[in-house]
């Protein structure tokens, strides 16, 4: 990894910069106003540093061994079949049945023109991406998902032995077993447990039944976005790296244009990563909406303005490290500055409870905010989900199941997140 500096009159010199120079794969990892010095200084306009981080291209003529290696490594992998869904059910996608929401969905509409324009374009820009950005973006965020699923897994080795509850039925005790053994937390599951024991034999019902009802209740019905006919509604997508933030907001934005033929604009302030601009940059030229990318907060206002003609305006936010003081501070002002309608808080269904405890909790200023959960594709049992509504006490608005834009997205159905967590219980 190396590091460049750039001294440059605004941030969109240095973006032309980096990208011409180092490629859409550079990060950038901060910039700082200068201000010229002595008298004359007085006078002139600040520059700015930016500081980027980069891997410079690999020399194919001096090491052909490493590039061929790599070609039956990438061939090997595609070759490994998809991990199939925790849920066998066929995917849908939403229907409209009402103004203003995004409602469960129909049967995938083929005849829609252009849902299908929208498909060729998209597989006719994949096939003429660089392979090497992609597989090096693809590996950014498998890296970021990696930490997560590490965390998750250290967690569980550390945690003290969980042994069930005393005093339990037999029938409870399965129930309690079954929610760990589908990732739900210990402490989540052994309330669940002592609960439905109490309440079992206080009204004389089902302990089964009696948990089904507190898990349901646990995750609440689905919150899905409402918009307000005749003015602009502005959402924000907020969540750490990896999750999937940039795909949902493309997945909503592609269910506003096409389902229900509203104007849609997008609002990028994610500076960081060269390669994030890029994704979401195809993605608006492909939907043919407009896309404004922001440096500072301050520069929303100037940006809602011109697009003020939109139903729908989606902003999609960096994702930093939870440890990044300034991070939450940069959202609070950006949400402040967009008087966002809704907030929509993104968190993979494999990330650890710990992580995620420490995510919620940095972001509970935003009220009013809901969920939306990634990547259930990639997990086996759907338990996180409850785990996820504990800690937030927020409903859920949607889940996504993998990468393919927009069908991968759905409202959250609570029922089927029940049965998926109670499975092998004979709920």
């Amino acid at each position: 990894m190396f590091v460049k500096s750039y001294i440059v009159k605004d941030m969109s010199e240095a973006m032309e910069k980096i990208r011409r120079e180092l490629g859409p794969d550079a990060v950038i990892l901060s910039n700082r106003e200068l201000k010229p010095k002595g008298i004359t200084g007085l006078f002139k306009k600040p520059m700015i540093e930016v500081m980027v981080a980069y891997e410079p291209a690999p020399d194919k003529r001096i090491v052909p061994e490493k590039s061929a290696r790599r070609e039956e490594a990438l061939s090997a992998q595609k070759s490994v079949p998809p991990k199939p869904y925790a849920q066998p059910q066929a995917q849908q996608r939403p229907q409209n049945t009402g103004a203003g929401m995004i409602p469960p969905g129909a049967a995938r509409p083929e005849e829609n023109v252009r849902a299908a324009q929208f498909e060729k374009i998209l597989t006719a820009r994949e096939e003429k991406a660089p392979e090497g950005a992609e597989n090096l973006r693809q590996l950014y965020d498998q890296l970021s998902e990696i930490k997560g699923v590490v965390s998750n897994v250290a967690e569980k080795i550390s945690t003290p032995e969980k042994k069930v509850p005393q005093k339990l039925s037999a029938e409870v005790t399965r129930i309690y077993e079954t929610l760990v053994e589908h990732d739900v937390h210990y402490s989540v599951a052994r309330k669940i447990a002592r609960q439905t024991q109490e309440l079992s034999a206080r009204v004389n019902e089902s302990p089964l039944k009696v948990a089904r009802s507190l898990i349901s209740e646990a995750l609440g019905e689905s919150a899905a976005i409402r918009l307000k006919k005749y003015r602009m509604n502005v959402i924000m997508l907020v969540g750490p790296t990896g999750v999937g933030k940039t795909t949902t907001l493309v997945k909503l934005a592609s269910l506003f244009t096409i389902d229900q033929n509203l104007k849609v604009g997008l609002v990028n302030t994610d500076i960081y990563r060269v390669a994030a601009q890029e994704q979401i940059k195809t993605y608006a030229e492909i939907m043919d909406i407009p896309l404004h990318t922001l440096y500072s907060p301050e520069e929303m206002e100037g940006a809602l303005s011109q697009l003020d003609d939109r139903d729908v305006v989606l902003i999609d936010t960096a994702g930093k490290s939870m440890a990044n003081k300034e991070y939450a501070k940069e959202i609070e002002a950006y949400a402040s500055q967009s008087g966002a309608d809704e907030v929509l808080l993104t968190v993979s269904a494999s990330m650890g409870f710990s992580a995620c405890k420490a995510f919620l909790e940095q972001f509970a200023f935003l009220k009013g905010a809901k969920l939306v959960v990634t990547k259930l594709d990639e997990v086996v049992s759907w338990g996180n989900l409850l785990n996820i509504a504990y800690l937030a006490q927020r409903p859920i608005a949607y889940v996504t199941m993998g990468q393919n834009v927009p069908y991968d997205i759905e409202r959250f159905d609570v029922r089927k997140a029940v049965d998926n967590i109670l499975e092998s219980a004979g709920g």
